[in-house]
């Protein structure tokens, strides 16, 4: 992504500078006006096609917007070639989206084509014929060779970027899931340790209260049945809390071996 932005940046650079030194020499083939309006173009036509639409597209629709880029941006370019040499420097930097363009054959082919029109426009510019020659066909062969190449080696670095994206990416996405794994597995404690201090704490307190109620129905003499009932009254209601310690125990205490043993205190 950084390196995405710098290329944005090395674009305009190589756009701007070139409009300002034809401006200034003053030697131009066409009027300023032409040379602003076509500059201007091409540097809206990157922004709307490389910088929103690309990046928003996916498989053969981000190969015919590139295609349609560079195809658009060549036509723009050669008459502002013809205008000053300086543009030649923009060529350098559409030869990059060529070779970087995700079709490997629209890489190939396009620095071709743009190769063919830097000679041609030199050619005019210096008011010479095009002419079939031994040393054009060498330079052909070279600059398919190094289009392919390039384009190749491109292929392999944008590879090797999304398969490091990628990695990131699961890396990240383990990194959420054992986080969220360690707040589980800290609730769990949380609820085992009041588990813990319910079974300790209040359920032996209401298993020794009924106890001890118990053994106070027993010590009675029988003719005391009023004081008998309200012992029995009192031991249900000790029995009732007992269960609904019970209910919290099973809330709680999700540890399997913790569980069992938990609620068989409280139901005692």
């Amino acid at each position: 992504m950084r390196w995405v932005k710098i290329w944005h940046i090395v674009f305009y650079v190589s756009l701007i500078l070139p409009t300002y030194l034809a401006i200034s020499a003053g030697t131009m083939r066409y009027s300023i006006w032409l040379i602003l309006g076509l500059s201007l173009f091409l540097g809206v036509w990157y922004a709307l096609i490389m910088m929103w639409l690309v990046p928003k597209a996916q498989g053969k629709r981000q190969t015919i917007l590139s295609l349609v880029f560079i195809v658009v941006a060549m036509a723009v370019w050669f008459p502002l070639s013809r205008a000053s040499w300086a543009y030649y420097l923009t060529a350098f930097i559409l030869i990059r989206f060529d070779v970087g363009n995700p079709a490997i054959w629209i890489g190939c082919d396009g620095n071709i084509i743009l190769t063919g029109l830097i000679i041609w426009s030199q050619a005019l510019n210096l008011g010479k014929p095009v002419t079939f020659s031994i040393e054009l066909l060498f330079i052909g062969i070279m600059v398919i060779g190094w289009a392919a190449l390039l384009a190749l080696w491109m292929r392999s670095v944008m590879r090797e970027s999304a398969e490091r994206k990628r990695l990131i990416e699961q890396l990240e996405e383990t990194q959420r899931v054992l986080a969220a794994a360690e707040r589980q597995s800290g609730i769990l404690q949380e609820r085992q340790r009041l588990a813990q201090e319910i079974h300790d704490t209040l359920a032996q307190g209401f298993t020794s209260i009924i106890m001890q109620l118990e053994a106070a129905d027993l010590a009675l003499p029988e003719e005391q049945s009023a004081v008998r009932t309200r012992l029995l009254h009192a031991r249900e209601t000790a029995r009732l809390s007992l269960q609904k310690l019970a209910g919290l125990c099973r809330l709680y205490a999700l540890s399997r071996s913790r569980a069992p043993a938990c609620q068989m205190q409280c139901a005692g």
